[in-house]
């Protein structure tokens, strides 16, 4: 990862984070956002405000970002052309479920096994819900449900 958090938060603004790699079954190519101790850190958040994700690469899953505790806010974020390589990858770009938040922000471009595949709802967790604010550019919802609570979000274009 380029970027690895563990049991904390974080806040980028006006940062890229790119060309970045894991091994074959790493996590988040370019920001991976964990926790050793489950449900311990379900309070601490990442936080990004136009920042760029882009042309990173994960051996499993989230080429871009991969969140797998904890919540996330993105807002005027890109994350695009990020891509995941194993033959049970998923999510190009994100890789989320946790209370996450979108608010004008494009997910684009990003592979999975060859196909397009930019954001992965897991939907283990769908429980602690997605939110959207609006003006999201999401390219493909690969997995779980992107909510329709948003005002012009433009899914799958």
């Amino acid at each position: 990862s380029g970027v690895y958090i563990l049991d904390a938060g974080a806040v980028f603004e006006n940062c890229t984070v790119s060309n970045n790699r894991t091994d074959y079954t790493g996590r988040g190519g370019g920001i991976l956002f964990s926790s050793i101790a489950s449900f311990a850190s379900m309070d601490f958040a990442l936080q990004m405000t136009d920042s760029v994700v882009s042309k990173n690469t994960a051996g499993f899953m989230g080429g871009g970002i991969c969140v797998e505790m904890g919540r996330a806010f993105f807002t005027g974020c890109v994350v695009e052309n990020n891509k995941v390589r194993g033959s049970e990858a998923v999510a190009g770009g994100v890789f989320t479920g946790r209370r996450s938040v979108f608010e004008r922000t494009s997910i684009k471009g990003n592979i999975a096994r060859g196909a397009p595949d930019d954001l992965w709802i897991d939907s283990r967790y769908e429980y602690e819900g997605v939110l959207t604010r609006g003006g999201n550019v999401i390219g493909n919802v690969s997995h779980g449900l992107f909510p329709d609570n948003g005002k012009e979000d433009k899914v799958g274009k």
